[in-house]
């Protein structure tokens, strides 16, 4: 999956604009001019949107499991990928196809800051054998940095939704993709943004809320 979501995240970086927002794969297009080079371009973007798409179902497979649905994860993999397919078939070119779009491209920001945090707490977990294993013991650490985190990056991210929501109320949520629309020129950043900043208030956050080792001392009389 890297060698693809590595490409996708280059042409992305490369053809981000405002206009890329409402129809990405015809930016791309446009942009390479079409023929051959074009070709290749849009066939790298479907096959890494294939692969992240697999990667999630796989992991909304194991969530389910995590739940308690009582099934092999494969079959909660595969209800996933239909429920999911079935929305995407009902809702193509609707109202209600274009907010949920912008519903799930703007709540998948969360990733970003809890990422952070879990670089940093494996991190902490170098020497041991397996890190993954390890019961968490700074949960309200944890939390804290990824909603500060989440928060954080708003300003960064560059959606539909979030400038919309701007633009509707400019004094209370003007902020919403402020660097994105007049720094990054429409270029999404809160990905970057979240991680750092999940990362950095995670590690401030553990380190404040360490106690020192404390040796007692008895005396036997």
């Amino acid at each position: 999956m890297t060698l693809p979501l590595l490409v996708l995240g280059g042409i992305g970086a490369w053809v981000s604009t405002d206009a890329a927002l409402n129809n990405p794969m015809e930016r791309v297009d446009q942009l390479l001019g079409g023929g051959v080079i074009a070709t290749v371009a849009l066939v790298a973007l479907g096959t890494s949107l294939a692969t992240a798409n697999a990667f999630n179902d796989f992991s909304a497979g194991l969530s389910l499991k995590q739940m308690g649905v009582r099934f092999p994860r494969i079959v909660c993999s595969l209800f996933v990928t239909a429920s999911g397919v079935a929305l995407a078939l009902i809702s193509r070119n609707t109202q209600l196809g274009q907010l949920t779009s912008d519903i799930v491209l703007f709540a998948g920001y969360y990733t970003a800051p809890w990422f952070g945090v879990v670089i940093v707490e494996l991190l902490y977990r170098w020497s041991d054998p397996r890190p993954w294993e390890t019961i968490a013991g700074k949960t309200r650490a944890a939390v804290a940095a990824f909603i500060i985190g989440f928060i954080l990056l708003l300003p960064f991210t560059a959606t539909p939704l979030g400038n919309q929501i701007a633009a509707d109320y400019p004094v209370a949520l003007g902020w919403l993709g402020w660097v994105s629309r007049n720094v990054l020129d429409g270029g999404d950043g809160a990905y970057l943004a979240g991680a750092v900043f999940g990362a950095a208030l995670y590690a401030i956050f553990r380190r404040i809320g360490r106690t020192p080792n404390t040796v007692v001392v008895s005396r036997l009389g």
